[in-house]
């Protein structure tokens, strides 16, 4: 009996275990769908295993209902993707950088950081590790930060008053690139050669994104456009929601300079 009664055993963790499957794909589904709420999915699924496979006792045993709960609970936890970063007030910004690496500066000693080349071992208080933003002493910065876990530069620039304003972040930033940002001595020379196109307002080489207003100001985009059939740079005004509300740049449309479209001959193949 002790082989049978192993078999048995297999055979039931096989079937738990299939019975999580089936649960995990109906409930993701669901959830992707716009579905119910977690309890009443979880209801419903007792219900449809309850009478499905277990008839005579008109009840799900405790098994299928913890083993809704462990596929719920890892679905909750692990399956719903992160938020995207999105438009909101510079002070919550920080605290969700702040929050997500509390675990790292509460270990101390040191992190290992892939940088662009090779790996380098940071303290862990280190403003590349925790994710904090860095005050510096510039004319048109207030402070920089850096996300870690998705390579996202943050900077606040100061505005036209010489106090914090918006705060932007920087995709595909490298943490080398960071260090060199941290140390140089212009940062406003550092942005033009590193982020922005010098002599634009709307030329950029990273691709950006509002991340944080302050003083419900909100400034207006800086764009490439068509203004009377020809191509300009543009200043574009944008509505975000923060704080709660739907905000939108108080100052209008206005165009900065029409370009001229400049024809680059091809190349010649094959000839001198």
């Amino acid at each position: 009996m002790g082989r049978h009664g192993d078999l048995f055993r297999w055979a039931d963790d096989a079937f738990r275990r299939g019975l999580i499957d089936i649960l995990a794909h109906e409930l993701w589904r669901k959830v992707r769908r716009g579905g119910m709420a977690p309890w009443q999915l979880g209801m419903e699924m007792l219900r449809v295993f309850g009478r499905e496979f277990f008839p005579v006792t008109k009840q799900a045993p405790p098994e299928l209902r913890q083993a809704l709960e462990q596929v719920w609970d890892i679905l909750s936890r692990y399956a719903q993707p992160e938020p995207h970063p999105q438009t909101k007030p510079a002070h919550e910004v920080e605290q969700d950088l702040a929050a997500r690496r509390e675990g790292r500066t509460a270990q101390g000693g040191t992190v290992m950081v892939p940088m662009y080349r090779g790996v380098r071992a940071m303290p862990a208080d280190h403003p590349l590790v925790t994710g904090d933003m860095v005050p510096v002493e510039s004319s048109n910065v207030h402070s920089i930060g850096y996300d870690l876990e998705h390579h996202l530069l943050y900077v606040r620039y100061l505005d036209s008053a010489g106090r914090a304003g918006p705060l932007y972040g920087y995709h595909d930033v490298t943490p080398d690139e960071f260090l060199d940002f941290l140390d140089a001595p212009s940062k406003g020379r550092w942005v033009w050669s590193n982020l922005r196109e010098r002599g634009t307002v709307a030329g950029y080489k990273k691709a950006y994104f509002l991340a944080g207003i302050t003083h419900g100001y909100v400034p207006r985009h800086a764009v490439l456009g068509f203004w009377d059939g020809k191509l300009a740079e543009l200043y574009r005004p944008r509505t975000t929601f923060a704080s709660g509300r739907w905000r939108t740049s108080p100052l209008p449309l206005q165009v900065v300079r029409v370009l001229e479209v400049v024809k680059v001959p091809k190349p010649r193949l094959g000839g001198r």
